[in-house]
């Protein structure tokens, strides 16, 4: 004699509402998480503004003004010059954050992660186009 196969149980069902914070990031399967739930971060649309709010590190006018002030022609978006200046300001950004927050080492890893991007970027100015490497350079206030 074989035991019946146990009942399949239905799955919960949400809907577009956000989830209630009662609920902890482990009572719920992965399936059953609403949208935005993730890690404990309520974040995305539905959630209360400042309730685990991320800010994105660049303002769109900073950052359309640092690709007009370093763009090679009239539609770049893209060049290495471009995209270094954009990392440079993004870790003047965070070696400030550092000042007030020194304990903050996942955010660390990300600033590792810009400078490495960074580098590689002027490694390889530094083999295509000497001098356009030394302008960027002399723009920016890198090396000494």
């Amino acid at each position: 004699m074989t035991n019946p196969p146990a009942p399949l149980r239905k799955p919960r069902r949400f809907l577009e509402s956000p989830a209630p914070f009662h609920y902890t990031p482990n009572s719920l399967t992965r399936a059953e998480r609403p949208r935005g739930f993730h890690n404990d971060r309520r974040v995305g649309p539905g959630w209360p503004p400042g309730v685990w709010s991320i800010r994105p590190m660049l303002s769109q006018e900073d950052k359309s003004q640092i690709v007009t002030d370093f763009r090679i022609h009239e539609k770049d978006t893209g060049s290495p010059e471009v995209q270094i200046a954009l990392l440079t300001k993004r870790i003047t950004e965070l070696q400030q954050h550092f000042a007030t927050h020194k304990k903050d080492h996942a955010s660390r890893r990300g600033l590792l992660k810009l400078v490495s991007r960074r580098n590689h970027l002027l490694k390889y100015l530094t083999r295509e186009d000497r001098e356009r490497y030394q302008r960027i350079i002399g723009r920016l206030g890198l090396r000494k």
